[in-house]
C-alpha cells in the first residue's frame, strides 16, 4: 500500500470516529427512510451519520459498523423533531403525504418490535410516542400536536423549501410499489438516489444554523 492510499485511509477513518452528532435531519427523508424500513428485511436497525439515515443490516457486520460510525440504540431520539418538522410542515389533504405517514408508521412498529425484543424500554417508549405522534396528525389533531411541541419556525420554513409536491409524489408512488411486490431492493435504491440529490442542499442549511 502506497503513501496516497494510507493518507485516505487514516483520514476517512479519523472522519468517523471523531463524528460529531447530528445537528439536523431532514423531515421528509426520516418519514421515508422509517416508511422503507417496513419493506427491509426484520432485524436492520438505522445509523444516523453524516446528516442522514442510513441502514444497517442484520448480519454479521451490523455491530462493527454501528461501532464504527458511532451510532447507537439511543440515536432514536433524534428522530424526534424531523417527525415533528414534518407534521408541522404538512396538511393531512396532501394524499402522498398521509400514505408515506401510514408507510412510516409500519416501519416504526416494526423498529420497536425489535427493541422490544432487545428489552430496551425506554427505546421502545420513545418509539411509541413517534407513533402517538404520526397517528394524531393522521386522524386530524395537527393542531394540537403543533401547540404542544413548538419548533424553531425560521429552520422548518427553509426546510419545507427543499421538496415539491411532485418529488413527493414520485417517493410515494415507488413506496406503493415495493407494497406490491416482493422483490422490492431496486425500488428502494431508486429512492435512495432520490433522496441522495437532496443532501448538498440539507448541508447548506446545516451549515448557516
Amino acid at each position: 500500500m502506497d503513501l496516497t492510499n494510507l493518507k485516505s485511509i487514516y483520514k476517512f477513518v479519523q472522519n468517523i470516529t471523531t463524528k460529531q452528532k447530528v445537528i439536523l435531519l431532514e423531515p421528509i427523508s426520516v418519514m421515508v427512510y422509517l416508511a422503507i424500513l417496513n419493506f427491509k428485511t426484520d432485524g436492520t436497525k438505522i445509523n444516523i451519520y453524516n446528516n442522514k439515515l442510513h441502514f444497517s443490516d442484520p448480519d454479521y457486520l451490523q455491530g462493527i459498523s454501528r461501532y464504527i460510525y458511532g451510532t447507537n440504540r439511543n440515536d432514536i431520539q433524534y428522530l424526534h423533531n424531523p417527525i415533528l418538522r414534518c407534521i408541522h410542515n404538512y396538511d393531512i389533504d396532501n394524499e402522498s403525504i398521509v400514505s408515506i405517514f401510514n408507510f412510516s408508521i409500519k416501519g416504526l412498529k416494526k423498529l420497536k418490535k425489535m427493541y422490544h425484543k432487545d428489552c430496551s424500554e425506554v427505546i421502545v417508549h420513545a418509539i411509541e410516542l413517534y407513533i402517538y405522534l404520526i397517528k394524531s396528525f393522521l386522524d386530524g389533531n395537527k393542531s394540537e400536536v403543533v401547540e404542544k411541541y413548538k419548533l424553531n419556525k425560521s429552520i422548518t420554513y427553509e426546510l419545507n423549501k427543499i421538496w415539491k409536491n411532485e418529488e413527493i409524489k414520485i417517493i410515494n408512488d415507488i413506496l406503493l410499489q415495493c407494497n406490491d411486490n416482493n422483490d422490492n431492493e431496486n425500488y428502494i435504491n431508486a429512492i435512495k438516489n432520490i433522496i441522495n440529490t437532496k443532501h448538498d442542499e440539507i448541508e447548506n442549511l446545516n451549515c448557516n444554523i
